[in-house]
């Protein structure tokens, strides 16, 4: 049981650090990270493509039919897209985001109307919730990859956070152990 706990402490203090040192690349690089990710992306569909166009014109058989081909053409085009564009895929998603996130404060906004006029008391708490989601909305539409670069730093304060959480749980469990 001891051998067990030293080889789960080993291996958190390394997933911890792991974890801090992403979350520092994150937070002071994150269009880089993002860029990478996106980069490996779009070479693993374009390879995914060619490898299912290669697959329909050598082994054509009833197993292999056109919609490989089909699904084949869409992977490849897709993958060029974001190898040669991959801010372009990342505002598509943000804007995406934005958009979802404008119709429900927009529903949030009517609801909160429609509370107001049947007399309800606490009506400005939707008002303040379907303001601020409107504004934020707004944001990400207006700056997509902004929005998301703003995002993926807090996201890397939040990694170095939990990476030291960790770092401290192990070392107060080492304690013990």
């Amino acid at each position: 049981m001891l051998n067990f706990f030293r080889q789960w402490k080993r291996q958190s203090f390394w997933g911890a650090i792991v974890t801090i040192v992403l979350g520092v690349i994150l937070f002071f690089a994150p269009q880089s990270l993002l860029g990478l990710v996106l980069g490996v992306l779009g070479w693993v569909l374009l390879l995914a493509g060619i490898g299912s166009i290669i697959a329909f014109i050598f082994k054509r058989s009833l197993t292999i039919g056109y919609s490989q081909l089909i699904y084949g053409v869409i992977q490849l085009i897709f993958g060029l897209w974001i190898v040669r564009n991959p801010s372009g895929l990342v505002s598509l998603v943000a804007s995406v985001a934005g958009i979802l996130m404008l119709i429900h404060a927009v529903s949030d906004i009517q609801y909160t109307v429609n509370a107001y006029q049947a007399g309800a008391a606490n009506w400005w708490t939707g008002a303040l919730s379907g303001g601020v989601t409107l504004i934020l909305a707004l944001l990400i539409l207006f700056r997509p990859v902004g929005s998301v670069m703003t995002l993926a730093s807090f996201a890397g304060i939040c990694l170095v956070v939990d990476g030291v959480s960790d770092l401290l749980m192990i070392h107060r469990i080492g304690d013990y152990f």
